[in-house]
């Protein structure tokens, strides 16, 4: 199958790198692949991938730069019409930019105020799959960048979203259930193994090599019930275990536990607020125990949730939507009913005391990251969504697509038929 593999401009470097893992996946199942990209940045596909970088012409190149040295006067509203802009760059330059290239599908992880894969599909009369954030835009512009959304994903043959919260807020917004698919995301596991030295020198650094460590990798937020986990720390400290609390993170609820530690006679706690995403497996190493709380009905995010994991970090976790497919009681972690800091306290001492328990429950959560939650299986849950996996040729040249969305004043969606 030949695959065009849209990477929408974000605004973080992340996003771009796990753009490009899912498409070398693509590729690794013998797939041909070309990534088109706006990113700024030189971009190098591995093993042969083959990246084509689209440049805006002299006028969007302009705007672009103007945008940027206006960003004091409006910062909040600079990212958008910049997206606005990049967008437009990638919807009229694609075509060109596959030259010698014909798809049998579409593939795009959609961004704000971006919506390329869906007209670039219409124009070869193939099917798109667009992949959707979790919580949507946010800012001043919220309202039109859904609006917006809800235009482009009308286009879209599937939809695809981390959690069982991004479908419920794609459903919310008038996307139809059978277009929806939730995919948990991906992790490359092998990049969260650290040797025992490694760990240790790590731990030595943060002044922690004599102590067990509890640890919470999150936005420290209201969803993530601190409150229980100090209680929880509290109990464990006046059972005597010489605990310290890593929270790695920032958010609204950073100043509560920086205050809880301070006044807190039975709480030694590290905050070094939030750190660059190729930091976290150092701080994963330091940590023995890790928590993944979240308040009664609220979500811990599968990424964190997957660090962990991928690092052999036993878990404890709230029994809260969206982890039984990786949180087996006993086996890949522990849950706790949100809010319960007694049954947290006790999951926690276990493991804590218990290191050789703490070590298979570890083990077997890695096994499942690596075998489950990897960008090849990824890749493969993608591509069983559509038919075309299973048909690999491309679009006839007498093809006449259907009318265009994007041009059209009703509701339109694409097809091949």
């Amino acid at each position: 199958m030949r695959i065009a593999h849209v990477l929408s401009p974000w605004p973080n470097g992340r996003a771009l790198d796990d753009g490009l893992r899912l498409a070398q996946a693509f590729a690794d199942l013998g797939h041909e692949v070309v990534v088109l990209t706006t990113s700024p940045t030189p971009v190098a596909g591995q093993n042969g991938l083959d990246v084509r970088s689209i440049s805006p012409d002299r006028f969007d190149a302009r705007a672009i730069d103007l945008l940027d040295s206006a960003a004091t006067g409006a910062p909040e509203f600079v990212p958008a019409v910049r997206a606005i802009v990049e967008g437009a760059t990638l919807r009229q330059q694609a075509p060109a930019a596959l030259a010698g290239f014909t798809p049998d599908l579409v593939y795009e992880a959609s961004a704000p105020f971006v919506a390329a894969g869906g007209p670039l599909a219409h124009e070869y009369g193939v099917s798109v799959v667009v992949e959707a954030s979790e919580d949507g835009a946010a800012g001043p512009l919220r309202a039109a960048a859904e609006e917006l959304e809800r235009i482009a994903l009308e286009s879209a043959h599937h939809v695809v979203t981390t959690s069982d919260r991004g479908r419920d807020r794609l459903t919310a917004a008038g996307v139809p259930e059978r277009k929806l698919a939730v995919l948990p995301p991906a992790i490359d596991a092998d990049g969260y193994e650290l040797t025992a030295p490694v760990r240790d020198a790590l731990r030595s650094l943060l002044g922690v090599a004599d102590r067990q460590t509890v640890g919470v990798i999150a936005d420290l937020t209201p969803e993530r019930d601190l409150a229980t986990v100090f209680e929880a720390t509290t109990e464990l400290h006046r059972r005597g275990a010489a605990v310290t609390l890593l929270l790695v993170g920032d958010g609204s609820e950073r100043p509560f536990a920086l205050e809880t530690a301070e006044r807190s006679d039975e709480v030694t706690a590290l905050l070094p607020g939030a750190v660059p995403e190729d930091q976290i497996p150092a701080y994963l190493a330091a940590i023995d125990v890790a928590v993944a709380p979240s308040a009664p009905g609220a979500e811990f995010p599968l990424r964190h949730l997957f660090q962990y994991l991928a690092a052999g970090v036993p878990v404890v976790a709230a029994d809260s939507p969206g982890i039984e497919h990786c949180i087996r009681g006993g086996e890949t972690g522990l849950t706790y009913p949100p809010g319960d800091a007694r049954a947290l306290a006790d999951a926690l001492g276990g493991l804590l005391q218990d290191r050789d328990h703490a070590r298979a429950v570890g083990t077997a959560g890695h096994k499942h990251i690596a075998k489950k939650h990897s960008w090849t299986a990824r890749a493969k849950s993608i591509l069983a969504l559509t038919s075309l996996t299973t048909d690999h040729t491309p679009a006839p040249a007498d093809h006449v697509p259907a009318p265009n969305p994007f041009r059209a004043t009703q509701s339109l969606a694409y097809t091949t038929e």
